[in-house]
């Protein structure tokens, strides 16, 4: 029986060697194909890092606090309740919030018969999110809604609606560098991170005030807006105007001092009684020193029709018939058919 057990003992301790000789086998074959591949593997294990020190320090920036408060979310849609945003057991809270942005932002520019945004990955790739996050922001880009294909077959469609996203992109002065090949083939981790970037720059394109030009007809008026600079280093805005050409620009380059202020000067020519809008963008040109956020401002027309473009005065007795002539002068810069009437005013 002790020769039994012995031989048992023996047998038992062979198959842990084995075992034990397989484990380290293993081990070394894994460690050969890291020496073998170490750029591919070293690449992969610092974009593994990168990324959630990215969740822990960046993303946290979205909280459902501050989508509450984001300015430029839709009145006409509503947020999906809290539950559904944050109390998922897949995508963190922040990645909760901007999926939830994202799908106010789909539904109230194609309709809320879209469905919800529900990941990172396939909904993002179509260009309809991208799209309607843009023209959330800046109406003008609505009238390149024709250009959209709501259902893209295959991913060169979904490629042209990607272009067309990108391109409004580049107009409106977001330099995020990518292309629709590259959005097409992107992790979804890398698309966390556009869509993060958008989150925190679409807003500053919100006008932050109104400035009104209230005045007659064809008449020029100037009006000068007061920038302040409250860090310690110079900034520089390039300045421009999206909208109606009734609105100008004195200078399209703007430099604030150190704690200091500076005017650029607005002006309007009214050419229709119609109110006209224009947006006016100012944006913080990097290589001038302190990086400060996008500045936009909305300018509106108002003409006054009663105001009178011209004053003719006549004389004669009382009562008694007085014919005159005058000049009319076309304000329009086009021609026009004019009804005329005769408003008496004491």
């Amino acid at each position: 029986n002790n020769n039994n057990n012995n031989n048992n003992n023996n047998n038992n301790n062979n198959d842990n060697n084995n075992n034990n000789n397989d484990d380290n086998d293993q081990g070394l074959d894994v460690w050969e194909e890291v020496v073998v591949n170490f750029p591919a593997v070293s690449a992969a294990c610092w974009n593994c890092v990168i990324a959630q020190t990215f969740k822990v320090f960046v993303l946290g920036r979205a909280t459902l606090k501050g989508l509450r408060k984001l300015p430029g979310l839709p009145d006409s849609v509503s947020l999906l309740p809290d539950s559904a945003i944050v109390g998922s057991n897949f995508y963190s809270a922040a990645e909760g919030c901007l999926l939830a942005w994202a799908t106010a932002h789909l539904q109230r520019e194609f309709g809320s018969q879209f469905p919800r945004v529900t990941n990172f990955g396939s909904d993002f790739r179509d260009g309809l999110v991208l799209f309607s996050l843009l023209a959330g922001h800046w109406p003008a880009i609505g009238a390149r809604k024709k250009a959209i294909k709501l259902e893209p077959k295959d991913d060169s469609e979904k490629a042209d609606n990607l272009d067309v996203a990108l391109k409004a992109m580049a107009d409106l002065g977001l330099t995020y560098d990518t292309t629709p090949e590259e959005i097409l083939v992107s992790e979804e981790k890398e698309l966390v991170v556009f869509v993060l970037y958008l989150y925190l720059t679409l807003p500053q394109y919100t006008p932050r005030a109104t400035v009104e030009f209230a005045g007659k007809l064809g008449e020029i008026q100037v009006k000068d807006l007061e920038l302040s600079n409250p860090s310690r280093r110079a900034i520089a805005y390039s300045a421009r105007l999206e909208g109606h050409k009734d609105f100008g620009l004195e200078s399209s380059l703007v430099r604030v001092e150190p704690r200091g202020t500076a005017r650029l000067s607005l002006r309007c020519t009214p050419t229709s009684t119609l109110g006209q809008q224009a947006r006016l963008v100012l944006l913080s040109l990097r290589d001038s020193g302190a990086v400060a956020a996008t500045l936009v401002f909305l300018l509106k027309a108002r003409v006054n029709t009663r105001s009178p473009l011209k004053r003719i005065k006549t004389e004669g007795p009382l009562y008694e018939l007085q014919q005159f002539e005058f000049t009319v002068t076309n304000p329009f810069p086009a021609d026009g058919d004019f009804i005329v009437t005769l408003l008496q005013e004491a």
